[in-house]
């Protein structure tokens, strides 16, 4: 119970039971809020995940963008790299 009180456990539905027994709050109540945290934390850390993500590696900054390709690149079914 007090690894629960501290965050260092998440609800179970047998913890949940427990608590509606001895507290009378309902059980499905205590697991759609677990559920909310935990999918709000997974968010945040796809977003803190997007963020850093989104920076570009340096290696692939040296190739062009599709677009800058010559008509003839495009159109290719070579590699784009061996054609421009």
């Amino acid at each position: 119970m007090s690894t629960l009180l501290n965050g260092n456990a998440n609800l179970s539905a047998d913890m949940a039971i427990r608590l509606e027994k001895a507290f009378g709050i309902n059980a499905d109540t205590l697991l759609r809020m677990q559920t909310a945290y935990e999918l709000a934390q997974a968010r945040k850390h796809e977003q803190d995940k997007g963020s850093k993500s989104s920076l570009k590696p340096p290696i692939l900054q040296t190739f062009p963008k599709r677009n800058n390709m010559p008509d003839s690149c495009r159109n290719s079914n070579e590699l784009r790299l061996r054609c421009c």
